[in-house]
């Protein structure tokens, strides 16, 4: 009988012991495990609104929805075509994706050259075919950008008009990396000039190591 005892006692301590080392292994991994999901959606959440003056508030009006990628491609990347008119273009290509989005399924991936010391440090992207090419009475460019790169890139909004075919460039916002929201003014170019645009782009213009962005969602606020 005794020897019983001690060998249900033995096998009940053994089993305590298993119990009690695996327990908190088992509760750290689960919580690193909470920690790790959780950042995970903090990343996918961050967005940072990039504007040059402060923003009191936008119109209230729905916005235009100038081009969610859902739809096709009629985006291009300039390269060396430009080279003609002055410095080399480093924009290489543009390319309607399903990498990412910021809402729907695609969006545009912008891939550029590096932007050295000794180049333009001007990378363009340019659509020539808008939903709408009559801009007048926007104040506001509304685009979402995602910056997978480890660098600042300083981005604009350039249009040129359909009539003198004359050029104007919003003031430069600086995209760090993440998914940003960023409000480019347009308000200082005259709705005569805005009223026929035969292209409007999105600009790279510092220097920086290359690679690509994403861009989703042009909106126009009045």
């Amino acid at each position: 009988m005794k020897t019983l005892f001690k060998s249900l006692l033995t096998i009940f301590t053994i089993m305590f012991l298993f119990s009690c080392g695996s327990t908190p292994k088992l509760q750290e991994e689960t919580q690193f495990s909470e920690i790790k999901e959780t950042e995970n959606i903090q990343e996918k959440q961050i967005i940072f609104l990039c504007t040059n003056d402060s923003v009191s508030e936008l119109s209230s009006k729905t916005p235009f929805v100038l081009d969610d990628f859902e739809d096709g491609n009629y985006w291009y990347g300039v390269g060396d075509s430009w080279d003609q008119w002055g410095s080399h273009n480093l924009s290489i290509a543009a390319g309607v994706v399903k990498d990412w989005a910021s809402t729907g399924s695609h969006c545009l991936k912008a891939i550029m050259e590096p932007a050295g010391p000794e180049t333009s440090k001007q990378a363009t992207w340019c659509c020539n075919s808008l939903i709408e090419n009559n801009l007048s009475g926007f104040k506001w460019v509304e685009v979402t950008v995602n910056n997978p790169q480890d660098f600042d890139f300083e981005l604009n909004i350039a249009i040129q008009d359909g009539k003198n075919y004359s050029w104007m460039q919003s003031k430069t916002l600086l995209v760090k990396p993440g998914i940003s929201t960023c409000l480019f003014d347009i308000s200082e170019m005259p709705d005569e000039f805005l009223e026929n645009v035969f292209c409007f782009m999105i600009q790279s213009l510092n220097e920086n190591p290359g690679g690509f962005l994403y861009f989703d969602d042009f909106k126009l606020y009045e």
